[in-house]
């Protein structure tokens, strides 16, 4: 169960989840790469067991998610319109033989406005490219001898059978753009996601529990808090504790609090790095506080020649 504490640092802030709805091409942040492979699935599996030890052991990771992949591991369907049934299957996509992906069969029921929005999210360059081949003409397309591949795989994955002899033309390729969104957003997600629940159901974390957490919230969890680590002085005073000569009211403890909480984020993250060994502070603050104690240095009186 949550103290207080933790429950008022994961409060729901409609400011943070606009932020996270809109993140643009998150650099640094993990999504996975399409064609998946053996040994990056096994390292998806070891994803899920470490968040798992992270959420038991309450630390937090420098582990920034992509906010598509995120969603995907709370088990929020890639529909806009879609609702959850409440069964932890339906958090595991059905399980696909990495090494015969030839082709994808491409599941409809997203709209071209929405497989357009996550596209622009995960990969803008390649969004901008797909807008630039539906403006092209007949003869344009035909000189970019375009088949129904996915871009990056060296025509090895298919998006339909005989993939590799259906070029693309003015009339199908809407449907060519939409089958890459959907591959390279929602398809590329699933055997990973997957993966990464299973370790978490094997480390005893139920992933339907997961789908108690906004986006936002499971990151603080995850990663704490981005930014200022105490943006007030209040903050700070929750994180430490007075002993062996000073108390809160001591001129020392104020200017250490008031120096501190000037910094910057990133110089309070080194800070805070020194001190505890990680730069992410928990969802339920420093436990143990950080202790300032009162020490006396004797001074040799002796002169060194």
């Amino acid at each position: 169960s949550f103290t207080e504490r933790e429950k008022s640092s994961l409060v729901y802030d409609e400011k943070a989840e606009k932020r996270h709805q809109k993140e643009q091409y998150a650099s640094g942040r993990l999504f996975p790469r399409f064609p998946p492979t053996p040994r990056g699935i096994r390292n998806f599996a070891l994803l899920g067991h470490l968040i798992a030890r992270g959420l038991q052991d309450g630390r937090t990771m420098n582990m920034w998610l992509h906010p598509v992949f995120l969603d995907r591991l709370l088990g929020k369907s890639m529909k806009p319109d879609s609702r959850y049934d409440g069964s932890v299957s339906n958090l595991l996509p059905s399980r696909a033989s990495i090494g015969s992906i030839g082709s994808v069969n491409v599941p409809g029921g997203i709209s071209t406005r929405h497989l357009s929005h996550l596209m622009t999210r995960v990969d803008p360059p390649m969004e901008q490219s797909l807008q630039r081949l539906l403006a092209m003409s007949e003869e344009e397309l035909a000189v970019m001898d375009i088949v129904f591949t996915v871009p990056g795989t060296d025509d090895r994955v298919q998006l339909c059978e005989g993939g590799l002899e259906i070029a693309v033309t003015q009339n199908n390729v809407a449907q060519y753009c939409d089958a890459v969104r959907q591959v390279l957003c929602c398809t590329s997600v699933d055997i990973p996601a997957r993966t990464v629940l299973e370790g978490l159901n094997r480390s005893s974390i139920i992933p339907g529990h997961m789908r108690l957490f906004t986006g936002p919230e499971f990151e603080v969890l995850l990663s704490g808090h981005r930014g200022k680590v105490w943006a007030t002085e209040e903050q700070l005073r929750r994180d430490v504790t007075c002993a062996h000569g000073y108390n809160t009211h001591s001129k020392a403890i104020q200017f250490f609090i008031t120096a501190v909480v000037s910094f910057s984020a990133e110089l309070q993250r080194r800070f805070l790095l020194f001190i505890s060994g990680s730069d992410c502070l928990p969802a339920g603050g420093l436990n143990p506080p950080i202790p300032v104690s009162y020490t006396h240095l004797t001074l040799p009186t002796k002169r060194i020649v």
